[in-house]
């Protein structure tokens, strides 16, 4: 049976303008003109024969049959955009995975692997979003994090379940033209020392590991990883950086690693779940992926 009902456009407008008490309100809520909202009101009032609104002086008001009829129709749509959203939010084989990470990690690292993980898991969708600092990890909208633990001993949210999935590893990247002047580790502090803006105590942390006296000063600041990636390869300085990052880089010769120099963090990316999401079978999958992928990159050194 087909049942008449009015146009999702129709009920958008009524329930914008019974909440906002104005057309012109109603229209900068749905983003469309007056003219379209009161087209839409008007074809929902001949649908149903009657009067949903009232004029006045300041705005609208429900009529009395417009009052029963949001009171009825508002708990129904929102019934429906619950159920598209628990739909659409619930990865699983026919859905999607919306993954919150870092846009380094995601464009050097992530995106050159996910046709295999599509391969895997075909119906799946992953939605990729820009992560957010200090991030609370409680957002509806997402599904996992790969998230970077800025410090060891930063604990994780108790509703969180997180499985480190690589960037201990950190290496010295330098430009291809100067890799062969760099015999000993003391040599790299003869260069502009470039870093992350977030973590300048790299420079610090692998100094101490390699018995060598802190840096006397660091040039040059980033905000984005990727960045400070594409500076030392237009030869503007030495960079510290996870592995997984410059993997590619190193592979086409844009910049190079200097042998034996590695300092293996307590930091790293770390694929963060909520707990309640322990048996989510596409999320397990996913970060099985993850650590697969990790451990083959281990392998290939």
């Amino acid at each position: 049976m087909r049942l008449q009902l009015p146009s999702m456009p129709e009920l958008h407008a009524f329930l914008a303008v019974a909440s906002t008490g104005s057309f012109s309100s109603a229209a900068q809520t749905l983003f469309v003109t007056q003219g379209g909202v009161s087209r839409c009101v008007q074809r929902l009032e001949d649908h149903l024969g009657a009067p949903l609104f009232m004029r006045n002086g300041r705005g609208v008001s429900l009529t009395p049959t417009g009052q029963q009829f949001y009171e009825k129709i508002a708990p129904a749509m929102q019934a429906l955009a619950d159920a598209v959203a628990g739909v659409q939010g619930h990865a699983d084989p026919r859905g999607v995975l919306r993954l919150r990470t870092v846009s380094t990690l995601s464009s050097r690292w992530l995106v050159p692997r996910l046709p295999r993980f599509n391969e895997r898991l075909p119906g799946v969708r992953v939605i990729i979003q820009p992560n957010l600092l200090d991030d609370d990890f409680l957002d509806k909208e997402v599904d996992c994090w790969l998230h970077w633990r800025k410090s060891a001993n930063s604990p994780w949210p108790r509703h969180i379940r997180a499985t480190y999935i690589s960037g201990h590893e950190i290496v010295p990247i330098c430009h291809p033209s100067v890799l062969a002047a760099i015999k000993t580790p003391a040599d790299l502090l003869r260069y502009p020392l470039l870093y992350h803006v977030e973590a300048p105590e790299l420079w610090l942390q692998w100094c101490k590991a390699h018995e060598l006296p802190p840096p006397k000063t660091l040039d040059s600041q980033f905000n984005i990883m990727a960045v400070a990636i594409d500076a030392v390869a237009n030869n503007l300085g030495i960079a510290l950086s996870p592995s997984c990052l410059v993997q590619q880089d190193v592979q086409s010769g844009r910049v190079a690693v200097p042998p034996k120099m590695t300092y293996h963090s307590r930091r790293g990316y770390y694929l963060c779940t909520p707990k309640a999401r322990d048996d989510d079978p596409v999320i397990d999958a996913f970060r099985d992926w993850l650590l697969e992928c990790a451990a083959a990159d281990f392998q290939e050194k």
